[in-house]
């Protein structure tokens, strides 16, 4: 290439009023000791994220900093995997909270003809991923385009996500981002907490 075309830094765009300078919150961090790092994406594995994160601990942490700092206030979550997802959404609603998740479709596992001892285990433990999967969706979530709709309209307070909304999603009446997992990408960081940076002077953002 003969020109390289860089655009503007985080902080010249606040600076511009373009986005808001946000407030950081954080609960006790699980060590990430001994976290799988995916290979192909260069990041940490979602599912050995979630053992480090899928604690009482982190779930009550979440619940009591939403209601002591943001109480009520639009939030955007995003999570491990799609249990995660599931079970933050469980603990949210049961809260009082409208929640919804928003995940990609999950299909039924397929088991091979002739197994062995450990692909029966590897199929069994899928198996009861989808199931969980499957009956929470009608009560937690919905149709995609639905789910997205009812948190721009204000029907749903927080939506909880994995990996679906940190890009091209602007919903700039989102007040509220909580981040229930690690990243080793600084783009995909500001890519999350960037959902809830943008102005919006109808609901006095600014």
């Amino acid at each position: 290439y003969d020109v390289m075309v860089r655009g503007a830094e985080t902080k010249d765009l606040i600076k511009l009023g373009y986005l808001l300078n946000c407030d950081l919150y954080e609960v006790d961090s699980p060590n990430l000791d001994g976290v799988k790092v995916n290979p192909l994406s260069g990041d940490f594995n979602e599912n050995s994220m979630f053992e480090k994160f899928n604690k009482a601990k982190t779930y009550a942490g979440l619940l009591t900093n939403y209601k002591q700092i943001a109480d009520g206030k639009k939030m955007l979550v995003f999570c491990c995997n799609i249990e995660h997802a599931i079970k933050t959404t469980i603990e949210l609603s049961n809260a009082g909270y409208k929640t919804k998740f928003i995940v990609s479709e999950l299909t039924p596992p397929k088991q091979k003809l002739n197994p062995t001892e450990a692909e029966k285990a590897q199929y069994s433990e899928r198996l009861k991923k989808y199931q969980f999967y499957k009956e929470n969706f009608p009560k937690h979530s919905g149709p995609r385009k639905k789910m997205i709709e009812d948190f721009e309209s204000g029907e749903i307070t927080i939506l909880v996500n994995v990996d679906m909304l940190t890009k091209g999603f602007d919903d700039s009446s989102v007040e509220v981002v909580a981040t229930l997992r690690a990243t080793l990408s600084t783009s995909l960081w500001l890519q999350m907490l960037g959902r809830g940076a943008r102005i919006d002077e109808k609901i006095g953002k600014s």
